[in-house]
């Protein structure tokens, strides 16, 4: 049985990247982005577990597990993570520190629908 504890719930404009793709990671690299009306949500989650992220996406029909670990960093434990999810769990992991000791994440992503049209 897992201990849930008070989630939290975020949201943001959605953005659409015209051009650029993944290479915009890389600082040397352009894109263009335009904002639109919709949102993105997010709903967070601490949970106990054994110092893991999990980033679920029912949408994308994909659920990503990250194990963190503060000397070795951050390792994706499942096939299929984008570069930028991992670099956004890599900056997780360093400002969380080692309050993730012993515990777990669970994120779960959503978008708008008016988002994929």
């Amino acid at each position: 049985m897992e201990t849930h504890h008070a989630s939290v719930r975020a949201s943001a404009c959605s953005k659409v990247l015209i051009t650029g793709a993944y290479l915009i990671i890389d600082p040397r690299y352009q894109g263009l982005v335009l904002a639109t009306d919709a949102r993105f949500h997010t709903t967070s989650r601490i949970v106990a577990g054994d110092s893991v992220v999990k980033v679920t996406s029912k949408q994308f029909r994909q659920s990503l597990v990250y194990r963190v670990r503060s000397r070795e960093g951050v390792t994706c434990l499942t096939e299929g993570a984008s570069p930028f999810l991992t670099k956004c769990i890599t900056y997780l992991a360093m400002v969380a520190g080692d309050r993730l000791a012993g515990k777990s994440l669970e994120i779960e992503l959503v978008g708008d629908n008016a988002f994929y049209s």
